[in-house]
C-alpha cells in the first residue's frame, strides 16, 4: 500500500523515476521496486509505459483508486478516536 499512497492521485513522468525515489526512501532494491510495479501494472491497479509501448506517465487506474480508496476507509475505522501518532504509523 505505501507504492500506492506514494504514487497518489499524480501523474509521475516515469515509472524509472518513480523506482529511484521509493529505492531511496524506503531502502529497497530496485528489482525489488520494479517486482511491485509491474505486480500492481498486471493487476490492473497502476498503468506506465515498459520497453515497446506507448508512453503514459505512471499513475494510478481507477482500479487502483477504488482499491486505495478502501484501504483509507479501513484505516479510517480502525483509526478513529485513537491519538494521531496511531493514524500516522497506519500510512507507514
Amino acid at each position: 500500500m505505501h507504492l500506492l499512497s506514494e504514487i497518489g492521485l499524480d501523474e509521475i513522468t516515469t515509472a524509472t523515476s518513480f523506482v529511484e525515489y521509493i529505492c531511496g526512501k524506503y531502502a529497497i532494491s530496485k528489482s525489488g521496486a520494479w517486482y511491485c510495479l509491474k505486480k500492481l501494472k498486471k493487476g490492473g491497479v497502476v498503468e506506465f509505459t515498459e520497453k515497446g509501448e506507448e508512453y503514459k506517465p505512471l499513475r494510478m487506474t481507477e482500479k487502483g483508486l477504488e482499491v486505495f480508496r478502501a484501504y483509507a476507509q479501513k484505516v479510517q475505522a480502525q483509526t478513529v478516536g485513537r491519538p494521531m501518532a496511531a493514524v500516522r504509523a497506519a500510512f507507514r
